[in-house]
């Protein structure tokens, strides 16, 4: 299949490959690891073979023979271990790939069970927006998007979805980078396995940027080293001319002036071994992740390779710059076997010579990783929203307007909805200063048209595509007031927590905004009696029309669908159920004017609730 055919496969079509490809990612596993049980056995039958015949020799024919076998068979073992290493981490490479592939299907399906959740709400609480139309939080948007490995990628994700920058020259080049990487098939699954590779658990930028942050120490590390190694010198000068009878004994006294010296500096180095850890365990992360971003040829791919262009600058790369203090601390790690270390203290100042190096390159990456680590979040936000734009084939990228206000779409449809079970609307805004008020029964699709409004709107201001075949919008400032709860812990009330969330849509519109805003309110004042709802939803609305707003609002309230008697920017909208053999059935269509019908009492009476016929 070529590139072309596979980007022209539908969501159906392109499920099945994925099942396809899992299947064959399978077979091959399960011979790779047959393999590598093979290779194992070898190894060890290698082993067994080559002591047996190492001592039989040595002791039944001669040590030129049995050294001579010891050799050979030596060899061969390092070759086959070399050869299982390599088996070993093909194996790996593999169980991430169909890891990745599995990960693709369930976003498909929405088996919310096998798509990762980063909880970044413990970091940043949820605002009312993301929670009002599920941006974020479990089972969301941000859950269905997010392939981040780092919580700065999520969190950068989390960001472009629910806190727009409303600029659309941003928003355009976040589309192309996105559309981009949703033909890189190639590319993303590499980053994804790679970055899965690394690491088991979530990587958190902020703790290597806050050692970067620490206070260096490196004037003071470099005078004992100094003074330490002039002395060293002194005592091989003082062995050599003991050596030859001259001053003998002398060396002793050096040698204890250096190490009672070495010791009594400790304090200077006393972070090596902790840094020596973490880096040990950090850095070869980010030095494979960003290995793989920098070598990668992106081809006529511009936008992508812009972004990446901080990485890719010759003769600087940031993979061989973390690798440089990789290897210098992997020398630390002889420090855990006394003897060895004994050794290197003794020949020379190696710890304070290893904390002058370390300081040395955390210095030169100090302002430059910060910058690569920026790059690499982005690229997880944006590899995410190719995924999603790859997994969905029949999304587009909407068109974004800054010189008018338009608000129109074609067959508009929810991303949370399975694809088999959902049903698509139209829907357009003519004017600043319209709303509309829809009517219906009880799970007729009300609130979820709302948040399928306002969760495509989201997408298209992150710069990923909507689930529409046209979606055409200027930059509107997003409001909802959809999931309002009381609390208990502040003694606030369902409706007096509403009443502040409206009060907040006033001030938005009596605050200076070079754009209108959008709003989205269901199910008004619900949390109080019917008379004071129907007299306080009135004045409420009357006082949004032909403001610097279009918006939504949906209510049970039927009397309230004829306040558009009295205005000409009030428009009513509604959904309907019908009942067939004792069963209630709704089509989730959008259809003008108010709703006929209400289902209360028939949903009441078919669930064999008492309800008077009067």
């Amino acid at each position: 299949m070529t590139s072309r055919d596979f980007h022209q496969l539908t969501k159906k079509e392109r499920k099945q490959y994925l099942v396809n490809t899992v299947k064959r990612l399978a077979e091959v596993e399960e011979k790779i690891a047959g393999k590598k049980t093979k290779i194992g056995y070898i190894r060890l039958a290698i082993f067994i073979i080559g002591l047996v015949l190492f001592l039989a020799a040595f002791f039944y024919i001669s040590n030129v023979v049995s050294l001579t076998i010891l050799a050979l068979f030596l060899i061969l073992f390092i070759l086959v271990s070399s050869w299982q290493n390599k088996i070993i981490a093909y194996h790996k490479v593999i169980l991430k790939a169909i890891a990745v592939k599995k990960s693709y299907l369930a976003r498909i399906e929405l088996d919310w069970k096998n798509i990762d959740y980063k909880k970044t709400e413990n970091i940043e609480p949820l605002m009312d927006l993301e929670i009002d139309i599920d941006l974020c939080g479990p089972q969301s948007l941000h859950h269905l998007i997010d392939f981040s490995k780092s919580v700065e990628g999520s969190l950068y994700l989390r960001k472009l979805l629910s806190r727009h920058e409303l600029n659309k020259e941003e928003i355009i080049s976040r589309q192309k980078i996105v559309d981009e990487l949703s033909r890189m098939n190639r590319f993303c699954d590499r980053f994804l396995i790679t970055s899965e590779l690394v690491s088991n658990k979530d990587l958190n930028n902020r703790q290597i940027l806050d050692w970067l942050k620490t206070g260096s120490e490196d004037k003071s590390v470099k005078s004992v080293l100094v003074i330490l190694a002039l002395i060293m010198l002194v005592n091989w000068l003082f062995v050599g001319l003991d050596l030859f009878g001259i001053a003998p004994g002398l060396w002793v006294f050096s040698y204890f002036v250096y190490i009672v010296l070495y010791f009594l500096s400790n304090s200077r180095i006393k972070n090596l071994a902790r840094d020596s850890d973490f880096l040990k365990e950090e850095l070869s992360k980010y030095s494979k992740i960003l290995e793989l971003i920098e070598q990668y040829d992106f081809g006529k791919n511009e936008n992508v390779k812009l972004l990446c262009e901080p990485l890719r600058v010759k003769g600087k790369s940031p993979s061989r710059k973390l690798k440089r203090i990789t290897d210098i601390v992997n020398m630390l790690t002889f420090r855990v076997n006394p003897f060895v270390w004994g050794f290197f203290i003794v020949v020379g100042p190696i710890d304070y010579l290893l904390a002058y190096l370390v300081e040395t390159a955390k210095k030169e990456i100090a302002e430059q990783l910060p910058v690569w680590l920026n790059v690499w979040n982005k690229l997880e936000a944006y590899v995410s929203l190719g995924t999603f734009t790859y997994l969905n084939p029949e999304y587009n990228f909407p068109d974004i307007v800054n010189d008018r206000f338009e608000f129109r779409g074609e067959n508009i449809g929810h991303v949370l909805i399975p694809y088999e079970k959902k049903v698509c609307n139209d829907f357009k805004f003519n004017e600043t200063g319209d709303i509309y008020i829809i009517t219906g029964s009880n799970m007729s699709g009300k609130s979820t048209f709302l948040r399928t409004l306002g969760v495509n709107v989201a997408l298209a201001y992150a710069g990923g595509p909507v689930n529409a075949d046209n979606f055409t919008l200027s930059l509107l400032n997003l409001f909802t007031c959809i999931k309002v709860s009381d609390s208990v812990i502040d003694g606030i009330s369902y409706f007096y927590a509403e009443v502040k969330r409206l009060k907040q849509l006033l001030n938005l519109l009596d605050a200076y905004n070079n754009y209108p805003v959008m709003f989205f309110i269901d199910e008004i004042f619900k949390g109080t009696n019917n008379i004071e709802r129907r007299i306080g939803s009135r004045s409420y609305l009357k006082s949004l029309v032909g403001r610097n707003a279009v918006g939504i609002v949906s209510t049970h309230d039927i009397e309230l669908a004829k306040l558009d008697e009295s205005n000409a920017q009030i428009t009513n909208l509604h959904f309907r159920e019908e009942i067939n053999n004792d069963k209630m059935v709704f089509d989730y269509k959008l259809r003008e004017g108010a709703c006929p019908t209400t289902n209360a009492l028939k949903i009441m009476s078919l669930e064999g609730l008492p309800v008077d016929k009067n």
